[in-house]
């Protein structure tokens, strides 16, 4: 059976007194609304990689990710829809015992968990031990952390088609850089993307980026990472809980969260008047699981 989508995403309005007082038009584009469990962002970097084993250049997937990864979970789920076999190599040992929310639906999804130590995980885009994993899993398509790569980027490209035109800024939180690279190589002359970094020491993406694109109207803020990526502090889920108080829209921790946060920062900080921005909420609420317990 395959996956029903709802791509009729539409854009919600932020209604706050920093963005009146400055002319300035938030809006959220809500792919967080396009399915359970392949949410956000994840379907489009995803579809491309689906379409090439439907193709039958492929038996199964293969991708990695942390013991919160929403890309392990929207692969499982995914490929469980297309009856798909799949693998996620998950960073860390101890996940094994004690598995997150986000492993167990993985397994709910079928898929299979292999656990690396944090040193072999390291090692997952060393082509030694991608040959290894290609001997054991044979046929398989090795998907990198994230959905990244060229037909991970060229997917996330297609989520600019739902951005209206006359957008000045486009806001989007950064994991792997896959979708902000894709956001990039589409935007106009005129537009700029602002990505923010959801993990510690994410100044190395601003040269992943470039490595994929030679423009220059977009910045990667890597302050606002709470910690470092699925770590939270006091003040970031007190403006999730303000957030959809006064929104009625909720956000994950791990991502859209620190995101939006940075956003509203920066308005402030850049002094910026007469903007239309669009910011992306790329889904991953089931992370929010986690930390229930803190999100009253």
């Amino acid at each position: 059976m395959a996956i029903k989508l709802d791509l009729d995403i539409r854009l919600s309005n932020i209604n706050l007194a920093l963005c009146t007082a400055r002319n300035i038009q938030l809006r959220l584009l809500r792919l967080d609304q396009i399915h359970p469990a392949v949410s956000g962002n994840k379907w489009f970097k995803l579809h491309k990689y689906i379409e090439m084993v439907q193709e039958g250049r492929y038996a199964g997937i293969i991708t990695f990710g942390g013991a919160y990864s929403n890309h392990l979970v929207a692969t499982a789920a995914a490929c469980s829809y297309h009856n798909i076999p799949c693998t996620g190599f998950v960073r860390g040992l101890e996940g094994s015992d004690h598995p997150t929310e986000s492993l167990q639906e993985c397994r709910q999804w079928h898929m299979e968990l292999q656990f690396l130590s944090r040193a072999a995980y390291a090692r997952k885009n060393d082509p030694e031990f991608l040959l290894q994993l290609q001997a054991q899993y044979p046929a398989h398509l090795i998907i990198p952390e994230g959905g990244y790569g060229i037909p991970g980027i060229a997917g996330a490209g297609d989520i600019y088609a739902y951005i209206p035109e006359d957008t000045d800024l486009i806001a989007l939180p950064v994991g792997s850089g896959t979708t902000i690279i894709g956001i990039i190589n589409r935007l106009q002359d005129q537009q700029q993307a602002m990505g923010f970094a959801a993990i510690r020491q994410g100044d190395y993406l601003k040269e992943t980026i470039r490595q994929h694109c030679n423009r220059t109207n977009w910045q990667l803020e890597t302050e606002y990472h709470f910690g470092g990526f699925g770590k939270h502090k006091p003040e970031l889920l007190n403006f999730i809980r303000n957030f959809r108080q006064q929104q009625g829209i909720t956000l994950d921790f791990v991502y859209t969260a620190k995101m939006m946060y940075g956003l509203l920062e920066s308005i402030e900080k850049y002094q910026w008047q007469d903007k239309k921005i669009v910011a992306l909420h790329t889904g991953g609420l089931q992370g929010n699981s986690s930390i229930q317990h803190l999100l009253p």
